[in-house]
């Protein structure tokens, strides 16, 4: 039997570390932040696609963070305070 795949990649982890945030996803994806919510594709891309391991420099006072896996599940958009 044939599994498939029809649910977004689900954040599982968060955390801010030495100016940093951090996103860590169930599969490996592709992930894009934003000030302000905003619809996959037009979001500003977290550096590495393709993994579970999610990093971009902490600059901003609330992130909208939203990830999308190979078959093109997008997941819930997550809203982060820092």
């Amino acid at each position: 039997m044939k599994m498939i795949d029809d649910m977004g990649p689900r954040i599982m982890r968060i955390y801010f570390d030495g100016g940093y945030l951090h996103v860590e996803t169930n599969e490996p994806s592709t992930c894009e932040y934003d000030n302000k919510e905003f619809s996959f594709g037009s979001g500003i891309n977290m550096p590495v696609d393709k993994t579970t391991q999610h990093t971009t420099t902490s600059i901003l006072d609330v992130y909208y963070v939203m990830c999308a896996d190979d078959y093109g599940n997008i997941g819930e958009l997550a809203v982060i305070h820092s």
